[in-house]
């Protein structure tokens, strides 16, 4: 009941011309536990800042919107605001995307990729040094001793999906970064991985997708080679 009386008064703030307070009542209402409200908040928030054009905050709360996790029964409920929100979102930081086919089961890649703190050892080994977990933060080490703070946004076992956030450390620098890994079944048994990110400043994206194709490729050697068991 409280979160949707934030969420009322924020749209009337809004409604009225006041974005500081609105502004403030939406980012309050966006993190108030109840999943409806969550996303509707996450979109309006998001629809707000992009009008500011505040594009990396904007991005930032759009994947928000994207990442909440709501109950099946609810999906009729949320739909609108989350294709907004992937609207929007495809607006200002278009998706760069890349899969590969993996010779095992669905099943079995995506306990890999659900084990957050494992990167170093069964995703990335080589690559990746060191993993640590801090609450919802994930903190990895590279072999020249930099590391990437993330934020994990979303891990959800039906839908096999995890949601992340690079927030500090990222190569390129980046002002958004926001990614994800969902895995699929394929044919005969195997699986297909599919890795999209969101990039800000979009000029970066290349890159990112270069490397993006050399992780996706390593990761699929990886599991296929049974070093990710």
């Amino acid at each position: 009941m409280l979160a949707g009386l934030r969420l009322t008064n924020a749209l009337r703030l809004l409604d009225a011309g006041d974005a500081v307070r609105g502004e403030a009542e939406l980012r309050t209402a966006a993190t108030a536990g109840d999943a409806v409200t969550e996303v509707t908040a996450w979109c309006a928030l998001g629809d707000l800042l992009l009008h500011q054009g505040r594009h990396a905050e904007a991005a930032t709360a759009l994947a928000m919107c994207l990442a909440v996790s709501a109950p099946p029964e609810l999906d009729d409920v949320v739909e609108a605001d989350r294709a907004r929100a992937a609207a929007l979102l495809a607006s200002v930081a278009p998706a760069i995307e890349v899969e590969t086919e993996i010779g095992v089961s669905p099943e079995r890649v995506w306990d890999v990729i659900r084990d957050v703190g494992a990167v170093h050892t069964r995703l990335l080994p080589g690559r990746v040094t060191g993993t640590r977990i801090d609450g919802g933060q994930r903190f990895l080490t590279f072999p020249d001793g930099h590391v990437i703070r993330e934020v994990i946004r979303a891990v959800d076992d039906s839908s096999r999906r995890l949601a992340y956030a690079v927030v500090a450390g990222a190569r390129p620098p980046l002002d958004h970064h926001e990614a994800e890994f969902q895995v699929f079944p394929a044919a005969e048994g195997r699986s297909r991985l599919v890795w999209t990110a969101r990039v800000l400043p979009a000029e970066r994206a290349a890159e990112v997708r270069t490397r993006m194709e050399y992780g996706i490729a390593d990761i699929r050697r990886t599991v296929e080679g049974g070093s990710a068991s």
